[in-house]
């Protein structure tokens, strides 16, 4: 294989998925899930692939039409150089928001091919810090059959079974909410190890504390995303005068908003998504600066991407996902052939060459939208 190889064709697509019931986080209610799915294809026959949420974003259809004829031509290999070249394209347009989100998925095809190439797993190459990866269980989002007493003692009992921190979803009524929590750690004998989603619900740190006061929970290990992150002076209020640390990141598209909350003593925690922040070339400064910061880094689902990150890089301490074996939120692993190992609490980094993950193409070609 040339390390001259170049890229002959960038595919992306839209698959969407229904889920088993709707699913209320903060104000939003959620029926099914779209993806944005990519495949990068060189001359040598090598394939990378990478997916990620739309959120209601033509994600693909911006690679398609922008970023594809990019790409196409340039050598495979030169990663950093393709990100840039994209970047520089479409400053006008880009920089943050969609454009971001649809190159973060491109930089990650390439990675995927550059691993491939090298005949190792990403994070081998991205570094090698450790063979298994602690992770975050998302264990107590909204289900029709759980009252929020029940929710709670699911939480609990994901604690039981070995995971380090187990995350919560905010509940539409506050009531709910401080029902769940307060069986959650009646059912544990603790709540450190608990993290709380509010999903950006609150409009202001005033309706944030308000809340967050009337919890029995004296302590978390992070309330998550309680405020849109633009919000700066609003999530250093309720740093300051809140019971709880702050994470903050899903979704973010622009790591200088992250260097801003952090300057503004705004976050305790980085949530990192390599999806959105400019994929594993983006994510890597990303990392380092908070490591350099003395800031804990936890990534934002996507488990079969940020496995790579975890494992790969010392400052990435928590993986992200929904129960591997119990999970009507994010159906996302029937885009692949292949999953992920779990044991004891930890996720076991992939043995095979790239990603480590390849697309099933009959279901993303029978899902396709658009």
């Amino acid at each position: 294989m040339s390390v001259h190889d170049p890229i002959v064709a960038v595919d992306a697509t839209t698959v969407a998925v229904d889920l088993p019931a709707p699913l209320r986080l903060g104000s939003s209610e959620i029926r099914s899930r779209e993806y944005a799915v990519v495949t990068v294809t060189t001359d040598d026959g090598l394939r990378g692939s990478s997916y990620s949420l739309t959120r209601g974003l033509p994600i693909a259809a911006a690679i398609r039409s922008t970023l594809a004829p990019l790409l196409v031509g340039a050598e495979s290999a030169l990663i950093a150089a393709a990100w840039e070249r994209c970047y520089r394209a479409t400053l006008a347009g880009g920089r943050t928001g969609l454009l971001m989100r649809a190159l973060s998925l491109v930089d990650i095809a390439l990675w995927d091919i550059a691993a491939k190439r090298a005949r190792l797993p990403l994070w081998a190459i991205l570094g090698g810090y450790r063979r298994e990866v602690p992770v975050l269980l998302v264990g107590g989002y909204p289900r029709p059959d759980h009252s929020p007493a029940e929710l709670g003692q699911l939480a609990a009992s994901y604690l039981r079974r070995g995971y380090p921190l187990v995350k919560l979803a905010r509940l539409p009524q506050p009531v709910e909410t401080a029902a769940m929590l307060s069986a959650a750690a009646d059912a544990a004998g603790a709540a450190d190890r608990f993290v709380v989603d509010a999903g950006w619900f609150w409009r202001s740190a005033h309706d944030a504390l308000a809340e967050v006061r009337s919890w029995s929970m004296s302590e978390l290990a992070w309330l998550e995303d309680p405020l849109p992150p633009e919000d700066v002076v609003a999530c250093a209020a309720l740093r300051a005068r809140g019971p709880f640390p702050l994470g903050i990141g899903d979704d973010v598209t622009d790591p200088h908003l992250l260097h801003r909350l952090a300057h503004d003593d705004a976050l305790d925690v980085v949530r990192l998504d390599v999806t959105s922040i400019g994929g594993v070339t983006a994510a890597a400064k990303v990392v380092a600066w908070a490591e350099a910061a003395g800031l804990p880094v936890s990534t934002h689902v996507y488990p079969e991407l940020h496995v790579h990150l975890c494992a790969g890089w010392s400052g990435c301490t928590y993986l992200e996902t929904f129960d591997p074996q119990d999970n009507p939120f994010d159906p996302a692993g029937l885009l692949f052939r292949t999953e992920l190992s779990f044991a004891d609490g930890m996720a076991q980094a992939p043995t095979e060459p790239g990603l480590g993950v390849e697309l099933e193409d009959a279901f993303v070609s029978e899902r396709r939208v658009d």
